[in-house]
């Protein structure tokens, strides 16, 4: 039975995937791999795939080529395209085209070239980021986490490694969507346990059946908690069993108090324990945006000042 997620092929020994329908404004989506050439330049190298740059042949424009062994990982291929070729949005990686190459039992997924360093790069070199420039990078995270959830996508693995970062620009684009998940509306709970243990939500972390676009808003607020304080809340965790102990037993974030109080409720709206009182996309962006009205993106170098003007 032919793969429902592929279209017919000339060659027999390759199937070449369907496009997503792109906007005006995105770049031109690429239609046939012989347009494509792999370099043996490595980009990256992932636990199920590695990134070669590649060149568009019609205008020598990098493309970044994703190589799948499907021997191990079909399953992840599948779903990373399936998402690709659902989502578009600026903050998302674009995919141009996906094939399978049978000879091989390799599948290739060809994506927008990002030559920018990840945010993790960046925040390793920067520590803490001022206030703004963390509101700023968490609003462009959520608007495209928005549009995920919107289309009932979820990540499973939002970390700063899995975010391109350019200073100049500021853009931030979401990557790597490997073990992103389709959510079912009618059961929403998921008993896939994937992602990366900083970031997993307590019910991930502890095995028990999750909604996975929550679990994704925890995600993001142990990175925006980051962004602000330059360490992660479980910093004192020294292996995973201490990670897990920890968050089996947890209650409640704690939160400094080097900034304002609607800062720390925010954060700890975002990293409610309980999924069902955990924040959604939409209402984050919103309280974001208000409490960057509140404090007028005054630089938490002077949290006193923050503090004086939300009396």
């Amino acid at each position: 039975m032919p793969n429902k997620f592929l279209n017919n092929s000339p060659n027999p020994h390759e199937d070449n995937f369907d496009l997503p329908r792109s906007s005006p404004d995105r770049k031109k989506l690429v239609l046939h791999k012989k347009e494509f050439v792999i370099t043996k330049q490595v980009l990256g190298q992932g636990s199920y795939s590695t990134v070669r740059l590649a060149t568009d042949k019609a205008t020598l424009s990098p493309v970044a080529a994703k190589i799948v062994n499907l021997r191990f990982h079909k399953m992840e291929f599948e779903q990373e395209v399936r998402a690709l070729r659902t989502m578009d949005h600026n903050n998302i990686v674009s995919c141009y085209h996906a094939q399978i190459i049978h000879s091989r039992k390799e599948g290739v997924i060809y994506l927008e070239y990002l030559p920018h360093q990840t945010l993790y790069d960046y925040m390793q070199k920067v520590g803490k980021l001022p206030f703004s420039e963390a509101v700023s990078i968490m609003t462009d995270l959520l608007e495209a986490v928005e549009h995920m959830h919107s289309l009932y996508i979820s990540h499973m693995d939002l970390k700063p490694e899995n975010i391109s970062f350019d200073p100049e620009t500021k853009r931030v684009v979401i990557f790597d969507f490997g073990l992103s998940l389709m959510v079912d509306k009618s059961n929403p709970l998921s008993t896939v346990f994937v992602g990366s243990p900083l970031y997993m939500s307590p019910q991930v972390l502890l095995k028990e059946p999750f909604d996975p676009l929550a679990a994704d808003i925890w995600s993001l607020g142990i990175l925006f908690y980051e962004m602000l304080y330059g360490v992660s809340p479980f910093s004192e965790c020294k292996s995973l069993d201490d990670l897990i102990d920890s968050v089996a037993e947890l209650k409640e974030i704690n939160i400094p108090e080097h900034h304002s109080e609607l800062v720390q409720c925010l954060l700890k709206d975002a990293l409610s324990t309980d999924p069902i009182n955990r924040l959604g996309a939409t209402e984050f962006k919103d309280r974001l945006k208000d409490l960057t009205t509140s404090v007028d993106d005054i630089d938490d170098n002077d949290s006193d000042m923050n503090m004086m003007m939300l009396m």
